[in-house]
């Protein structure tokens, strides 16, 4: 008989069939196989940092499909993603070797769910600069260098530890070094970082501009709008009621009733719609304040060139 071994994927237990003859399909040493067990039960205490420890163990003993799942799902309940994707993508690699074809589906439809949920990190940098090393640093990682315009998967933070989080770095030869403040990441969030560096000894001018924001122009727009909608209700009142009172009607009950009608009806819904647009347009307009954006203009020099370049938000 095949033995059979549970590696829970996400707390769901799924039970597999191992490889192989008993003596490979198991774990090679018994020790191995102990240190899983131990492994899984930490992992269902939500030990998580000893339950992954036991798993590495096991696979430093003996190489098995079994711990080197478990540890991706250990490392992924850590919020160490970038550990966990390394583990189940082995664990595809591994499986497909061994003609298992059912847990390299399963290797690899943990590994797509996971990049589909690792933050990502993008810097933007509006001049090429020659030299550019960009890092993010961790408390609790080594630190990762990255490219420009080029999106890097990280560890998400962890929500419950406010010392975890993330610094942007940035040198080049002849600029000012540049540090970003302590950055958060949740998953499959996407921070982009606009990188400004100056020039040693250059100074960056920075102005701002006050600019409004788009709901403001659309408060305007509601606002004629409800006037116009309330000019509207006056005018076709007014006409309604006149044509009531016209002779060739004033005789007919019907055609008074039909005007008086109309004022009633479409007099209102003019009269209700230009109310309403103008509430609207009035909190878009008044309530919603300014908001002040940031340009830098920072002074450039180049081979029979002096200038500046100017950085920042250029409209709404």
């Amino acid at each position: 008989m095949i033995p059979r071994y549970d590696i829970g994927m996400r707390g769901v237990l799924v039970t597999v069939v191992a490889l192989g003859c008993m003596s490979a399909t198991a774990f090679g040493q018994p020790s191995s196989e102990a240190l899983f067990r131990e492994g899984r039960e930490l992992l269902a205490a939500n030990r998580l940092v000893e339950a992954c420890a036991k798993f590495e163990a096991a696979l430093a003993i003996d190489n098995q499909l079994g711990p080197r799942l478990n540890l991706g799902l250990c490392n992924e309940r850590r919020l160490r993603f970038t550990a966990a994707l390394e583990a189940f993508e082995l664990a595809e690699v591994q499986a497909e070797a061994a003609g298992d074809v059912e847990l390299q589906k399963l290797a690899h439809t943990r590994a797509e769910s996971l990049r589909s949920r690792m933050p990502r990190v993008v810097v933007r940098v509006p001049t090429q600069v020659p030299g550019l090393q960009i890092v993010v640093r961790r408390p609790t990682a080594a630190d990762l260098t990255i490219d420009v315009d080029t999106p890097a998967m990280l560890d998400p933070t962890n929500p419950d530890d406010p010392a975890d989080h993330i610094q942007i770095y940035a040198t080049a030869p002849g600029y000012e070094s540049f540090e970003s403040g302590p950055r958060v990441l949740a998953e499959r969030a996407v921070l982009e970082i606009n990188l400004v560096l100056t020039k040693q000894g250059s100074a960056a001018v920075v102005t701002k501009v006050v600019t409004t924001r788009p709901r403001s122009t659309l408060g305007y727009v509601l606002l004629g709008t409800g006037a116009a909608s309330l000019a509207s209700s006056l005018v076709y009142s007014t006409l309604q009621m006149r044509s009531a009172r016209e002779a060739s009607c004033i005789i007919d009950e019907a055609c008074v009733d039909g005007h008086n009608g109309n004022v009633k009806t479409w007099g209102n819904v003019m009269l209700g719609g230009g109310v309403a647009l103008l509430a609207v347009g009035a909190y878009f307009a008044f309530v919603h304040s300014t908001e002040t954006k940031q340009r830098v203009l920072i002074p450039s020099v180049a081979p029979g060139q002096v200038g500046v370049t100017w950085v920042g938000v250029f409209g709404d």
